[in-house]
């Protein structure tokens, strides 16, 4: 079982990871002319990896969903890779509208200016 420091400091590691692999992203994806691809492909990245599920209700414990179900088909506990499939469809399905309604706002803004 994680403290309170080592949950605290393995979150500041994976957040380090995931802002690392967007920069990485962001280059590769820079040239591509669809603005909205772009964006989307951005939104689907963070939404798939920030998706969290409850470890430990009682200490509100979260963990990344995606490694959470990997560990669990690998364990064969298919209950918890369930609850962290939904999460990561659920987080994916709202980064999909956020990233969507971002690029008609921008898009918009840029039309009526």
């Amino acid at each position: 079982m994680l403290t309170d420091f080592a949950h605290f400091l393995s979150w500041i590691v994976y957040w380090a990871g995931v802002i690392g692999g967007l920069i990485v992203l962001r280059h590769l994806i820079k040239k591509w002319r669809r603005p909205f691809v772009r964006i989307l492909f951005q939104g689907i990245y963070l939404g798939v990896l920030l998706a969290p599920v409850a470890t430990d209700t009682e200490r509100l414990y979260f963990a990344p969903a995606l490694m959470k179900m990997t560990m669990s088909i690998l364990s064969a506990d298919f209950e918890s890779a369930t609850q962290a499939i939904i999460s990561l469809l659920g987080m994916t399905l709202l980064a999909i509208l956020i990233t969507s309604a971002y690029y008609i706002v921008v898009k918009y803004k840029k039309r009526s200016a």
